[in-house]
């Protein structure tokens, strides 16, 4: 991995390079904006999301490069990029057959795409910088017992821990089923084959009939 990333120019040290050239174009963007409202004259600039991507990026590498190599995964994936077609012009044109149909048989630009990426396969990479930078840090949910388990995977200790028991009496207040139909015996089946049915679009129906019939 990190030869790779040494052959593309993402050493340790261009990182931290380009991390600062990333800062001073922010403060050249920022001084640009407050002239141009002063002026009230627009001027171009780099973009939101242009910046925004760089520095995901680079934190994604600086994050890799602090010691943390082995909890990253390098992984290229190589899968079908459909192209995107309007639903009324495909409805249209492709009259019988399905959204899907059009998009995998006669939408142009169709092809196979191919991606790149860095996986962090541990939190703890994160969460430990933020843990270091803050005085104290509060968690809280309803689904993080086993406590031990979840603070060794954040790589943090959580010396102040509350833990209480369930407050809902299991027995009287909580049923669990599964709704199959709609209200008008249609079977209730949500992929993506069945995205331009009617039955799928109107899904919500099923819901608010459930909710009208339960006490509060």
């Amino acid at each position: 991995m990190i030869t790779l990333l040494q052959h593309a120019g993402l050493d340790k040290a261009s990182v931290e390079s380009l991390s600062e050239t990333l800062n001073s174009v922010r403060e050249l963007e920022d001084q640009a904006r407050q002239q141009a409202q002063a002026s009230g004259v627009t001027q171009a600039d780099v973009g939101g999301m242009a910046m925004g991507l760089t520095s995901r990026i680079l934190t994604i590498l600086q994050l890799l490069y602090k010691n943390n190599l082995a909890d990253y995964r390098m992984c290229i994936s190589r899968c079908v990029q459909h192209a995107r077609v309007e639903r009324k012009s495909t409805k249209r044109k492709f009259k019988g057959a399905t959204l899907r149909d059009a998009l995998q048989q006669h939408a142009p630009g169709a092809g196979w795409s191919v991606e790149w990426h860095l996986w962090c396969m541990n939190p703890a990479v994160a969460f430990g910088d933020l843990a270091h930078a803050t005085r104290s840090i509060v968690l809280t949910s309803g689904t993080l017992a086993p406590l031990d388990s979840f603070a060794s995977e954040l790589g943090a200790s959580f010396d102040v821990r509350l833990e209480a028991p369930h407050v809902v009496d299991m027995a009287r207040q909580v049923w669990v089923g599964a709704v199959g139909v709609t209200p008008r015996g249609e079977p209730l089946t949500i992929n993506f084959r069945s995205t331009d049915q009617l039955a799928t679009q109107v899904r919500g129906m099923p819901v608010w009939c459930v909710c009208a019939c339960v006490t509060k």
